[in-house]
């Protein structure tokens, strides 16, 4: 069998290329591969060839398209379950706890003497969370 460039000079370029498949056949292919199960030497593969692999880095810009995008998203209860369960009990190296308070450096302010009046302003009476809370709270 032979290559199927053998023989042709320069450059070749797909047929396809700076092409796009229509819906429908992005439908077609979507459900060609549904159900589809790897083996696993397939997965093995790879998983080999995606290791070392670095993503490349994020800029602002992108890391505020995807918040953007990810607004008003409604999680429904099981994947805020399953999101629940994989975080608890994860214990973070010291070395990392460093690098996360340094991270939050400069995120937080101190309130001017003006703020602090307006705040208190805001919560007085009615408007305080606790007013009419009983003893429990005292």
């Amino acid at each position: 069998m032979r290559p199927w460039n053998k023989g042709l000079k320069g450059v070749q370029v797909a047929w396809n290329k700076g092409r796009n498949h229509t819906d429908e056949t992005k439908r077609k292919i979507s459900e060609k591969h549904k159900g589809k199960t790897l083996s696993e030497e397939h997965k093995k593969k790879i998983g080999k060839a995606s290791k070392g692999r670095k993503m490349p880095p994020r800029s602002l810009t992108w890391c505020k398209n995807i918040s953007t995008a990810k607004k008003g998203t409604i999680l429904t209860e099981e994947h805020k379950k399953k999101l629940s369960e994989a975080t608890k009990g994860r214990k973070f190296s010291e070395e990392h706890r460093k690098k996360l308070d340094k991270a939050r450096i400069g995120r937080h302010w101190e309130m001017t003497e003006e703020q602090k009046k307006q705040q208190a302003e805001r919560s007085k009476g009615e408007n305080n969370p606790f007013y009419g809370a009983g003893e429990y709270y005292r």
